[in-house]
């Protein structure tokens, strides 16, 4: 009996790090794949930006009066906004 016991417990502690074994291979895989998810988002973010930037530059280039308008204007609401509070 007791050795009946002993090979049952020895069954579920095999059994409980095959669980483990697997959990760990499944999570780990999950890690990578959550960060290739990341690295992808970053990289569309970046371009993205990049783009703004250059679409930015380029309309201060075609407009700069109306941008420099627009920067004073903005200026002097956020001044007026501070000096409220």
């Amino acid at each position: 009996m007791r050795e009946n016991v002993k090979q049952r417990e020895e069954s579920l502690t095999e059994g409980i790090r095959d669980a483990a074994s697997t959990l760990m291979e499944d999570v780990t895989k999950l890690g990578k794949a959550t960060r290739e998810d990341a690295s992808a988002l970053l990289e569309r973010g970046q371009e993205k930006a990049h783009k703004l930037g250059a679409q930015a530059q380029a309309y201060v280039a075609k407009y700069p009066f109306r941008t420099l308008a627009v920067a004073v204007g903005a200026g002097f609401v956020l001044g007026f906004l501070k000096r409220r509070s």
